[in-house]
C-alpha cells in the first residue's frame, strides 16, 4: 500500500534522479545555489577577462573579516577579478561566501588615490547579491598596500547595510602581469 502522497513523492524522486543524471541539481540540493550562480558568474568573469589585456588584470581573493556583532561568518572564501581602467581605477566582479553563509555575486567600481609610498586609500561601490534584497549597494572604504604584483587591501564597511553589520576585512590581490 502506498501512503498518502506516495505517488507524488515517487515522481519527485524520479525527477531528482533525472536531473542528477543530466548534471543539474534541483532547487533543494546543496549545490543548486552554486550551479545557479557559478555558471553565469564564470561566463561573466571570462567575458570580463577577455575584454582587457593581461597587463590590466588583478585576481582578487575572498575575505577574512571581523564584524561588530557575533554570529556572522568571518571567513569569506571567493574569487574575483579587477580590470584596471586607469592607474588608480578599476572594475570588479566576482563571487564569495558572504557573512550570512550565502553565496554572493558582486560587480562594482574601485577608485584609489596614492597616499605615501606603496600605500593608497580609496573607495569601492559594488552591487552584491545574497542578502535580503536581490541586489544590495555596498560602499566600502579601503587602504591598499602594493608591493610589486601583490596587493593587500584593508576594507571597511562602517555602517550596517540590510543584513550585514559593519565590518573590517582583509583581501589579497595578485596582479597578473
Amino acid at each position: 500500500m502506498i501512503p498518502k502522497g506516495g505517488a507524488r513523492r515517487d515522481r519527485h524522486c524520479e525527477a531528482l534522479f533525472r536531473r542528477f543524471r543530466a548534471g543539474r541539481p534541483s532547487r533543494g540540493d546543496a549545490g543548486a545555489a552554486a550551479w545557479r550562480h557559478g555558471l553565469p558568474v564564470a561566463a561573466f568573469l571570462l567575458a570580463f577577462t577577455f575584454a582587457a589585456s593581461a597587463a590590466d588584470l588583478t585576481l582578487l581573493s575572498g575575505f577574512v573579516s571581523h564584524h561588530d556583532k557575533s554570529g556572522y561568518r568571518e571567513s569569506n572564501p571567493g574569487l574575483g577579478v579587477r580590470v584596471d581602467s586607469g592607474r588608480w581605477t578599476g572594475w570588479l566582479a566576482g563571487t564569495y561566501r558572504n557573512s550570512l553563509d550565502r553565496q554572493s555575486v558582486y560587480v562594482g567600481r574601485e577608485w584609489l588615490w596614492p597616499l605615501a609610498g606603496p600605500l593608497s586609500i580609496g573607495g569601492i561601490l559594488v552591487g552584491a547579491t545574497g542578502y535580503r534584497s536581490p541586489v544590495v549597494p555596498v560602499p566600502l572604504g579601503e587602504v591598499v598596500a602594493r608591493w610589486r604584483r601583490l596587493e593587500l587591501a584593508l576594507l571597511l564597511q562602517p555602517v550596517r547595510i540590510n543584513d550585514s553589520p559593519s565590518f573590517v576585512a582583509l583581501q589579497l590581490r595578485f596582479r597578473l602581469w
